[in-house]
């Protein structure tokens, strides 16, 4: 069936305005005023915005953490990303410990078979070896470019030094790892402080993950993303201080690559050469290092 949308309020890259659209064998072919409706079911949309589908990059739909499973599947998931406008989806395709990443795509396709609406994968990493790196390169080159990693759930985390492995691959093959921050060891203990004052509804679930859980997290995993020369990425990254943490590593960042360039304009053979990440003189004081780079960096990144 083709359309006609009339009357709407349309909001586009081109901005928001009042125009017709015309949609002829599922793609938007038309815009414009005073359309020809020949053929076409029109459907009035007065007093409403005509929007793009949204694309939400970050579902998880009927995923086994180890300790609970996610409420919807692809059936009852996909149903409610319609209804709130959202018609593609991007869930997250997740190994095993004892299986591979060709496994787990093969078995999130799937599931994905009554899904609703459009949709694709990232793939979770749960087992950091030589097998699953050489399938992170095959599968990048086949077009799976972004990945997840977990500091928690006992199904699905690995330790830092997998993780810092797992980021020199990625930027060797051109992928992303995204990694969910909390200090899993830590917000275990906390949590059996917490039911051990007889708190054990959902009331205890903030308490047993206060904000410096996640912003030591993501401390851990800006350093390491350093330490691998790759670029980091922390998905819902949900409190101040977490928030802190990226904001004081991505400064750290540019003050490091403004000073290296600054070096590099000197004279003197040695000025601008790295040395452990950093450069030949280093600044001295952090009053001189602020006042000569602090606040160029801050507004230029």
């Amino acid at each position: 069936m083709d359309y006609l949308i009339k009357n709407g309020r349309i909001a586009d890259k081109n901005g928001c305005y009042e125009a017709d659209l015309i949609i002829k064998n599922g793609k938007i072919t038309y815009i414009g005023d005073g359309l020809d409706a020949t053929g076409l079911e029109v459907i009035d949309a007065a007093g409403c915005y005509v929007l793009p589908g949204f694309i939400d990059t970050h579902t998880h739909f009927d995923l086994d953490t180890g300790s609970a499973v996610t409420a919807d599947n692809f059936d009852t998931g996909t149903r409610a990303a319609i209804l709130g406008g959202t018609t593609s989806i991007l869930d997250f395709a997740t190994q095993e410990r004892d299986g591979t990443l060709g496994e787990a795509l093969a078995q999130w396709q799937r599931k994905a078979e009554i899904a609703h609406c459009n949709y694709g994968f990232h793939m979770a990493i749960a087992r950091w070896d030589k097998q699953t790196e050489a399938e992170m390169a095959d599968m990048t080159r086949e077009g799976v470019t972004s990945y997840k990693m977990y500091m928690v759930y006992d199904a699905l985390r690995v330790d830092d030094g997998s993780l810092y492995a797992a980021l020199k691959a990625a930027k060797q093959y051109g992928a992303l790892i995204g990694v969910h921050c909390e200090n899993w060891d830590t917000l275990l203990r906390i949590t059996e402080e917490v039911k051990a004052r007889g708190i054990l509804g959902p009331e205890g679930h903030p308490l047993s993950r206060p904000n410096d859980i996640e912003a030591e997290a993501v401390a851990r995993y800006m350093r390491l993303a350093k330490l691998a020369g790759a670029p980091a990425y922390v998905v819902h990254l949900s409190t101040h201080e977490g928030l802190e943490e990226a904001l004081r590593a991505r400064k750290r960042e540019l003050l490091r690559i403004r000073h290296f360039r600054q070096c590099a304009r000197k004279n003197n053979e040695n000025f601008g050469k790295k040395r452990e990440g950093w450069t030949v003189p280093a600044l001295l004081t952090r009053k001189k290092h602020k006042a000569l780079y602090y606040d160029k960096a801050i507004r230029t990144g």
